[in-house]
């Protein structure tokens, strides 16, 4: 490698261990080690409610299940592709509760290194090729709904700045973001 290559200290350089999103962490040699100063620094965004517990509430409602008054609510349904959920509930812990991890969340996004998108991508993929809880095919169309989010994305400042190059997705199955992935 060359050596102008091996010199790079960009945040895609370093490793990211997310601690377990329902406890803090209590390793203390993981405490110990972390070094705020190195954390990456992450925007995560605050994305319409469609792209997050609204998924989660339409594969609900696709299983015969209702709405609830305040989708927050809601927890991510089963186990497959829980990534997605966990990664979602770390970046929404106080930074107290994230002790020792290598991920800092910024509310600036000026300050940030990364963007996290929090879309719910594998679960959307399911809710589109499921039914409604009445046999009827789902009115949800998971290819509309990633139309609608890069278009919400392209609208971002900080999409527009770097062209979405800094901007992560949590993607658990291969075909998620499939409709997208190329643009």
């Amino acid at each position: 490698m060359p050596e102008s290559e091996s010199d790079d200290n960009s945040a895609f350089d370093k490793s990211v261990n997310f601690a377990s999103a329902s406890q803090p962490c209590s390793d203390t040699a993981a405490i110990a080690t972390a070094d705020s100063s190195s954390a990456i620094k992450v925007y995560m965004y605050d994305l319409p409610i469609r792209f997050t517990y609204g998924v989660i509430a339409t594969r609900s409602a696709s299983e015969g299940g209702g709405t609830p008054e305040n989708l927050t609510s809601l927890s991510y349904p089963g186990h497959q592709h829980m990534g997605e959920w966990f990664l979602f509930l770390d970046m929404n812990r106080p930074e107290s509760d994230r002790i020792g991890s290598l991920v800092t969340q910024v509310m600036d996004p000026e300050e940030a290194e990364l963007f996290y998108v929090p879309f719910f991508s594998s679960l959307s993929q399911l809710v589109s090729t499921s039914q409604q809880g009445d046999g009827s095919e789902a009115a949800y169309s998971d290819k509309e709904t990633q139309e609608a989010l890069v278009e919400w994305l392209e609208g971002q400042k900080y999409w527009q700045r770097s062209g979405g190059r800094d901007h992560v997705f949590t993607a658990a199955d291969p075909k998620s973001l499939l409709h997208v992935w190329i643009r």
